[in-house]
């Protein structure tokens, strides 16, 4: 997750990190793939436990992501936990945090929640529509 630069062209692109959050295995496989297109380095976790745990192994080694994606349904540790966890936490309170689902409309507790965290995206049915999603927030984080 060090945020190193890499060659492309005759400038200079930023290595943009992102910490994901999904418990489904396919879905972590494709997010890997994709992310190599978007020109995104990727630190995968199978739940938000493990999320924090290697949010907390960025910290103390002095890199933290440039952002955080998770899916919005995961056992273990519960969105609004960890939400509470990272805005509590001076260090991780500015890493903007995107929650996806394919879940097609939110309760409201969900929808509460999304408002709080300011970014919810529909995970796309498609490859492609991962890759423009995940385009999009490079773009976005490199603003």
């Amino acid at each position: 997750m060090a945020k190193s630069d890499t060659q492309a062209g005759e400038g200079v692109l930023r290595r943009i990190s992102v910490l994901v959050a999904d418990d489904d295995p396919q879905d972590r496989a494709l997010l890997q793939m994709a992310a190599e297109t978007a020109e995104l380095e990727l630190l995968i976790a199978q739940n938000r436990d493990e999320l924090w745990r290697l949010l907390e192994l960025a910290w103390s080694q002095g890199t933290l992501p440039d952002a955080i994606l998770t899916d919005l349904h995961m056992p273990g540790m519960d969105l609004a936990t960890m939400l509470a966890r990272l805005r509590n936490t001076a260090e991780f309170s500015k890493i903007p945090l995107v929650v996806m689902s394919n879940s097609g409309a939110l309760r409201s507790h969900e929808q509460e929640l999304v408002e709080r965290i300011g970014r919810f995206e529909q995970k796309p049915v498609s490859f492609d529509g991962l890759e423009d999603m995940l385009h999009r927030l490079r773009a976005e984080l490199t603003q």
